[in-house]
């Protein structure tokens, strides 16, 4: 009996044994976000740093409480801000796409990397028909794939009306450093398509989406080969020379038969690259973007009515309000475009007022004129009725403050304007936005003999400006009430110091408007303030006229 109670015991042991769970070994610490070791490929570009920087600036504002929320994003937070100041772009992409990610409910993984560093691009823009595409794949770096990954691609073609043409099966990241996967585009007929990029980090989870733009166009070549021989039959024949107007005329030319080739070959335009899909996705979900199509068709037939004028001996300018010229700046040498509005009211010969629109974040020299609500048909009706010419010019990058080269274009462009049409000096003025808001004011305090007036609109400086000695311009800030990008709060407080600080400065706030409604808003009454109001005594000069 001793034993058969034993032998029970055992059995009973064994019986709960089995029933009993298997002990689990302990689950691995998440990984850190903060950890990354890997070799970067290719720097990233400035563009995409600069538009992932605003998209987490405005994420904070929108949600100041985040950081508390989350321990670890803390850390996270202060590695990007680190690697931004130290202008450490790839480190800074990196943090700053995980950072980025938290804010769009993304958990960071290693398919997040994959998704961060794949790139997404056309081999052509153009082709002609029956011609060959491919959508090329860039990693920016290494990462290297889990053994499971989950991780797919998938492409897809619809044309211009959104109408679907093909759609790529899910295709497994390969660990090659570029790799291509191939459009059928061979039967399709004329005209303009996209190809969409998708990153799905598991079955059913898109996590990323791009779209790249291309066009199947049988005249495209032949039409950049005419417009670079008459560019170079026109260099021969001499006639640019005679004039500023047929020299940004024919340099206009130029650039847009270069642009063509160019953008032919899908290579960036106008210094408006495709931003990344990360960007795409998650940076504009917020952020407004005011650049126009890299390339377009109006600026070819322009560049073609340009070249038949010149040959013909004709003012390539003549009877076209609305221009877009260029010209080779002196800071760099890259030709460079812009945007110049004569309208039909300006009198023959007598000097004119020149408004300068200085465009904000992610815009360029199209922004005022066609992309900002509400704003071009306001300065077009405002020039025509109050008779002054408009320059709009394009900052190297759509975020720029207009420092550097860029600023010392504006005193090449206001040279080149008053050369076309006489300017009258002592009615110029610089109306800048959001990030060229104090760009504007800072060159008026450096040069009110330049700049007589400024305006800043729906911006902040990033420190106190001072006034050069002897200049004493005249400026405004306007500021919105509801800005996101650059908020009331803190555009009160520079408003009060600056009205302190700098003699005759004003500042207004405008009510019931954000940072793209705010230009606008602020634009009749920067008019006024540049025309209504006696000019800034001159240092006992006459008044300045160029003609």
């Amino acid at each position: 009996m001793p034993e058969m109670r034993l032998l029970l015991v055992l059995v009973f042991a064994v019986i709960a044994a089995a029933q009993a769970p298997a002990p689990q070994p302990a689950k691995p610490a998440a990984p850190s976000p903060l950890i990354f070791s890997s070799d970067f490929l290719r720097d990233i570009r400035l563009q995409d740093i600069e538009a992932l920087s605003a998209a987490i600036r405005l994420e904070f504002q929108a949600d100041p409480k985040s950081v508390s929320r989350e321990p670890a994003l803390a850390a996270l937070v202060r590695a990007t801000e680190q690697a931004l100041r130290a202008n450490s772009n790839n480190v800074a992409w990196v943090f700053g796409s995980r950072l980025l990610a938290f804010f769009n409910k993304a958990a960071w993984d290693p398919q997040l990397d994959q998704a961060i560093a794949l790139d997404f691009s056309l081999d052509r823009r153009v082709l002609p028909p029956g011609s060959l595409l491919h959508a090329r794949i860039e990693r920016l770096f290494r990462t290297p794939s889990p053994p499971d990954s989950a991780a797919r691609i998938q492409l897809a073609l619809k044309d211009a009306a959104g109408k679907p043409h093909w759609q790529g099966g899910l295709t497994a990241v390969p660990d090659d450093s570029y790799f291509e996967i191939p459009i059928p585009v061979r039967s399709l007929p004329p005209g303009e398509y996209t190809v969409s990029y998708t990153f799905f980090a598991a079955p059913g989870a898109p996590l990323l989406s791009s779209t790249r733009a291309f066009r199947i166009d049988s005249a495209w070549r032949t039409r950049e080969s005419a417009l670079a021989a008459k560019a170079r039959q026109l260099a021969l024949k001499g006639a640019i020379a005679s004039s500023q107007a047929n020299q940004s005329a024919f340099q206009f030319i130029q650039w847009a038969a270069h642009a063509m080739a160019l953008y032919e070959a899908g290579h960036t335009v106008g210094g408006s690259p495709d931003p990344h899909p990360i960007v795409e996705s998650w940076a504009y979900r917020k952020s407004p973007r005011f650049w126009s199509a890299p390339f377009s068709e109006s600026a070819i037939r322009q560049a073609e009515a340009f070249a038949a004028a010149l040959m013909s001996g004709a003012n390539p300018l003549a009877g076209q309000p609305d221009l877009r010229l260029a010209f080779r700046s002196s800071a760099d040498q890259s030709l460079r475009t812009f945007r110049l509005f004569l309208p039909n009211s300006l009198p023959a010969s007598d000097p004119v007022p020149l408004v300068v629109l200085l465009h904000g974040f992610a815009g360029d020299e199209s922004s005022w004129l066609d992309r900002l609500p509400g704003s071009g048909d306001l300065v077009r009706r405002l020039a025509s009725e109050r008779r002054f010419a408009v320059l709009a010019p394009s900052a190297r990058s759509h975020y720029s403050r207009f420092e550097g080269p860029d600023a010392a274009d504006l005193d090449q462009l206001r040279s080149i304007v008053a050369s076309i049409r006489p300017i009258d000096l002592n009615r110029v003025a610089l109306i800048g936005h959001g990030p060229a808001a104090f760009a504007a004011i800072n060159a008026a305090l450096a040069s009110s003999e330049k700049w007589p007036v400024a305006v800043a609109i729906a911006g902040i400086p990033s420190a106190i400006p001072a006034a050069a000695p002897g200049s004493t311009p005249r400026l405004l800030f306007e500021y919105a009430a509801a800005d996101t990008l650059f908020p009331a709060s803190e555009a009160r407080k520079w408003a009060y110091l600056l009205e302190k600080r700098i003699p005759g400065f004003q500042a207004r706030e405008i009510p019931d408007a954000d940072n793209a409604a705010a230009p606008a808003a602020a634009l009749e009454r920067a008019i006024a303030f540049l025309l209504d109001s006696p000019p800034a005594p001159s240092a006992g000069k006459p008044p300045a006229q160029v003609k």
